[in-house]
């Protein structure tokens, strides 16, 4: 028993002391959603929750054997966007930039939407979004709101260059193509 809800199902979980890619990968599944450490470091996992089915490892690691793609996240609300449960329908091997794509930093903005930071000598925002690893300023406004409307604009351009990038190549499916061009960014300050 993992956690006091997974359950191996007598199949082993390392082989020469080495941990198997499937069963790190189930694991820190069920970390994110039943380890108390983990949801204190990680309060956007509250709430979630692996459906029943894949608490049992042999079960997940059929799914994994089918849908696996290396170098990819296991990803839970982009199939179904909001989605706080991983299961066979709500999940999908994603690249890193995907699933870096969504993530809002509210813990660490305060008050200041998405995107923006107050530069305090000058009393002015600053806008700045992430792309391809590298933070890109946008420009400095009088008005937080402003600065966000200039966010906002670059990051939903930047969101859907990558998403057609990543579908062309067949690194995402449909489903997870159509969410991020569909994408809103809400001012949840």
């Amino acid at each position: 028993m993992y956690l006091g809800v997974g359950d191996l199902g007598g199949m082993r979980s390392s082989i020469n002391n080495k941990k198997l890619k499937s069963y790190v990968i189930w694991s820190a599944m069920l970390d994110r959603c039943y380890s108390e450490a983990s949801k204190r470091n990680y309060p956007s996992y509250e709430g979630c929750t692996v459906c029943e089915e894949w608490l049992f490892y042999p079960t997940f690691l059929e799914w994994l054997t089918d849908n696996y793609k290396e170098g990819f996240h296991l990803d839970k609300d982009l199939k179904i966007l909001g989605s706080k449960t991983y299961s066979p329908d709500s999940c999908s091997f994603i690249p890193a930039e995907i699933n870096s794509l969504t993530i809002s930093c509210k813990a660490s903005r305060g008050d200041l939407p998405q995107g923006v930071a107050m530069l305090k000598p000058s009393g002015l925002y600053s806008s700045r979004v992430s792309e391809y690893g590298k933070k890109v300023n946008i420009g400095c406004f009088k008005c937080k709101d402003d600065a966000f409307k200039a966010y906002k604009e670059r990051k939903l351009t930047h969101i859907i260059k990558v998403a057609n990038s990543s579908f062309a190549r067949g690194d995402i499916c449909e489903q997870v193509f159509n969410n991020l061009i569909n994408w809103e960014i809400k001012n949840d300050k």
